[in-house]
Order: structure tokens, then sequence, then C-alpha cells
């Protein structure tokens, strides 16, 4: 080092620090003005007379991302020799503003890696405490849009974000349809389960099947009809079930199986229900329908009878016809015949009216002659 330097300005810039460092070891200041060196780089092998005629001389400062480890230096008392000064750069995570002699943490949402100015955290990132040499990045279905945020944004309820350091609330997109999001920050979308669908995109939750609707795959957008013939009551369902027999569904979608009526019977296929024919009858939920001519006396004269009609005394069923019919005169019937009884007459019985359940006997001075079953006779005259 060699020469000298007058200070006439109140302040010593960094820059002049500079050139007094590198070339002058004799500084002298004006009378009358008190001198700040500011930021000036002063270690422990320089040597630099301050001089002072009236004035005085302070040695401070240093510059951003360093603190003084001497603290204020005043010279009150005119030359100092050999005057040692030295700042020491801030720990990571850590900065001091110019002419600060301490360092301090940066503050959450911020980051130093070597000790100087703070940063902020970029967007997608993130920095929840003071003190860090650097942020991290937004996880999985969150987002920073802001520089120097202290935490991320979740996702809504029904969006995803697979990705991470994301800076962008766009950047969470809905669900398919046929998965879901129930929870908020969500990374990845839920297929809905057997029974379920979601029918939209942006879906929260799934909704079960209704009645009469099924699905049996998993991530469904849809529920599909039960198919005729089948059937579900119940919500939810993974599957439908057949009709038994004698029930049918007859439409798709079908919430439940019903029974097919008295005088009907189930056709096989679990679809529709076909009438009795006349002479036939059936009860509910019948597969088939039964003849009346099983049992004597009974026909069924209507088409879709719910049971035989029984043909009482006087009356004879004709199952060719299929009804009830009345007994002629000369023939009787207790009931329950598919034939009227012909009156003898060698008993001395005859029936002159229809629709009898008895013959009657000739009363005195009269009898029944053969052939002639509903009228009797008078009896020859001494007989």
């Amino acid at each position: 080092m060699g020469g000298g330097v007058t200070i006439r300005n109140s302040q010593v810039t960094f820059e002049m620090c500079a050139f007094i460092h590198n070339s002058v070891n004799q500084v002298y200041i004006n009378s009358n003005l008190v001198v700040q060196f500011v930021g000036c780089l002063f270690d422990n092998t320089d040597e630099v007379d301050i001089n002072k005629f009236d004035g005085t001389a302070i040695v401070d400062g240093c510059p951003a991302g360093y603190k003084s480890t001497k603290g204020r230096a005043l010279d009150n008392q005119g030359n100092v020799g050999g005057f040692s000064w030295e700042c020491v750069r801030c720990d990571e995570g850590k900065s001091a503003r110019d002419g600060e002699s301490n360092c301090k943490n940066c503050g959450p949402g911020s980051w130093s890696s070597h000790g100087t100015e703070c940063f902020l955290c970029e967007p997608g990132n993130f920095q929840s405490n003071e003190g860090q040499t650097s942020c991290d990045e937004c996880q999985m279905g969150k987002y920073a849009e802001q520089p120097g945020s202290l935490g991320c944004d979740d996702c809504a309820q029904g969006k995803i974000l697979p990705s991470k350091g994301s800076s962008f609330r766009t950047d969470c997109v809905n669900c398919e349809e046929g998965k879901y999001s129930a929870i908020r920050g969500s990374s990845n979308c839920m297929a809905c389960g057997k029974g379920k669908y979601a029918s939209s995109t942006g879906s929260i939750d799934c909704s079960a099947c209704q009645s009469g609707k099924s699905n049996n795959e998993i991530g469904q957008r849809i529920c599909e009809d039960c198919p005729v013939g089948f059937s579900t009551d119940d919500t939810g369902a993974e599957s439908c079930t057949e009709c038994h027999p004698g029930y049918i569904a007859p439409e798709e979608g079908s919430p439940r199986c019903m029974a097919c009526a008295g005088g009907e019977y189930e056709t096989g296929n679990r679809a529709e229900c076909a009438p009795c024919s006349r002479g036939k009858y059936s009860s509910p939920h019948s597969t088939e329908c039964a003849f009346c001519n099983q049992t004597a006396g009974y026909v069924a004269e209507e088409e879709k009878s719910d049971q035989c009609e029984y043909c009482g005394p006087g009356r004879y069923a004709n199952q060719q016809l299929h009804r009830c019919e009345d007994c002629a005169k000369g023939k009787v019937s207790v009931g329950g015949e598919n034939d009227c009884v012909t009156c003898n007459t060698t008993e001395g019985k005859v029936q002159p009216l229809p629709h009898q359940a008895q013959c009657k006997y000739c009363g005195p001075g009269k009898r029944a002659v053969a052939g002639n079953t509903h009228d009797c006779v008078e009896c020859d005259v001494g007989k």
C-alpha cells in the first residue's frame, strides 16, 4: 500500500472503501466532518491509518449478506493506527442487510442458500419455517400460485393433481366419469365400486344404482337396467335376480317381479302371463292351468278363470261346452255330476220339471209308463 486520501465528504461508499483498501494506507478527514466507512472489508492483514484533524471517523457496516464481528469503531482520539476490521458471511438460511451487524433468519416463505439475501419461494414451492436453505415442492394434490408461499393450497373435492410443484389452481383436474375424489388435496381419483356409478366429471362421491338397475364392474358411469324376466328391489345392486316360476318382469328395469294372477299362468320366459282357456283354471303365481273335468261336476265357462264352477243340484257339467246346464224333464242330478240321471219308470218314478235333483213317485191311481220319464198316466179302469 502507499499514498493517502483526504476525505471531504461525510460518507465513504463501498466502492471508495475498495479504493482505499487497495491503494492507500493513510486516510485524512477534513475538520468538522464525521465520516462513516460503510461496508469496508478491512481484514486483519490490512493496516489503514485513519488520521483526522478535527473530524471524526466511524468505521461501521458490512455489505448485504455479511455481519460485522467487531461492531462500531469510533475514532474520537486522533490517529488510529493499524486498525483492523472484519466482516463475516452469514450462515445459510440467514441474511443481513447493508450495514447490519447481525444476521437474521430468512422468514417463512423465503430461503437463503449461501448467506446472502433471502429469496422468496417460487410459485409451486413453499417454506413454512424460518431460517431455511431451500423451499419444498408442493406435493401432489396441492398447488401454490403466489411467490413466498408459506404452504400449498389443496385441490377441491372432485379434483386431483397427479404431479408435484404445481403453481396454478387450474392444474387441478376433474375426476372422470365413473370415478370420484371425496378428500381435498387428492392425487388420484377412486373408481366407483360395484353397484355404484358417477355419471358426471368432478364427482365427490358415487351414487348407488337405483332399484331395477345394477352393475357388476368398478368405475362405471351408469347402471344397466335389469333385463326382462329379472329384477332387483335393492339399491346398489351388483346383479339382478331372475324371477321365480309363476312371476314375471315384463319390462327392462323392473324393480320387482309380479305374480301371475289367478286365471293366468307364467309361460316359462318370466316375461308374460297368459290367460287360462275355457275349461281350465289356475290359482295365483301358477306356471300352468288345470282342467276342471279332473273332478266331476265342475266347469270353467269363461277364459281366465281362477276357479272352477260347481254344477249344483238339478244341473250337470257339460264338459264339451265347459258350462253347467239344467237337467231336462225326466232327468235329475244331486249336483257335482257330469250328466243327469234318467228317472226309472219301472220304479214308478218320473220328473215333470227341469232342473230337479230328485225323481218323483207317481201318486195313487197313476203309474209310470216306459219311455215317458216326465209324466205319470192314469191307471186303467179297474186297476
